[in-house]
């Protein structure tokens, strides 16, 4: 019921001074690895990281890709199960919430964001920004982050088949990636950068009192 002209949108906005394109060395953990496919978020139920294994199981990857899940919560012990009921625990790493999530988004060749239900993802725009190649699922704001396919590949909410199959696409082309990454690197940096959003935060509040 409230007038469109009245409805103003204020996106996130990514620290790039942090959250930037760079070259890494792999952590030992992921040492050896071919190619990273990730996801960095809270361990919850709505985030459908089950979904992510069953499409890493049932992709076309090369020999030496790891499936990496940086964060903490409740879904740990099911996800380590349903990796081993996959067969996939010994390409799986699982590491801890931690305060470092540049240093492993510059790790993550493929980031994969496969939530049923979302806002506008922070960890989506970080990986982004930092680099990464980015798949979403069709929900909240993801579209709009990835637009329509420019920066990045979208899947339908809960389809395993799509996602492994966008997966395989992005896995067998380094040059697909790389263009995608640079998109979205640079769409981050260029359009939801944290000086932008406060900016345009308070170009909203002078509007306001100026009334």
């Amino acid at each position: 019921g409230v007038p469109p002209g009245r409805v103003k949108l204020c996106y996130n906005g990514v620290d790039t001074s942090q959250f930037y394109p760079a070259e890494a060395a792999r952590p030992e953990v992921l040492a050896g690895a071919s190619l990273v496919i990730g996801t960095v978020c809270a361990l919850r139920p709505e985030k459908g990281l089950p979904l992510l294994q069953d499409a890493f199981a049932a992709a076309r990857k090369p020999a030496g890709a790891r499936l990496l899940i940086v964060g903490s919560g409740e879904e740990l012990s099911r996800l380590e199960s349903h990796a081993c009921e996959l067969g996939i625990a010994g390409q799986s790493v699982f590491v801890p919430a931690t305060p470092e999530v540049p240093r492993w988004l510059r790790t993550i060749d493929i980031f994969v964001l496969p939530s049923f239900s979302e806002a506008f993802s922070n960890s989506l725009l970080e990986a982004m920004a930092c680099g990464c190649a980015a798949i979403g699922s069709r929900v909240g704001g993801t579209p709009e982050l990835i637009g329509n396919e420019e920066r990045g590949f979208l899947f339908s909410v809960g389809d395993t088949a799509e996602l492994a199959r966008k997966l395989s696409i992005l896995m067998g082309s380094e040059s697909l990636r790389r263009d995608l990454a640079a998109r979205a690197a640079h769409f981050a940096r260029t359009n939801l950068t944290v000086e932008i959003a406060a900016r345009r935060t308070g170009e909203l509040y002078e509007r306001l009192l100026a009334r």
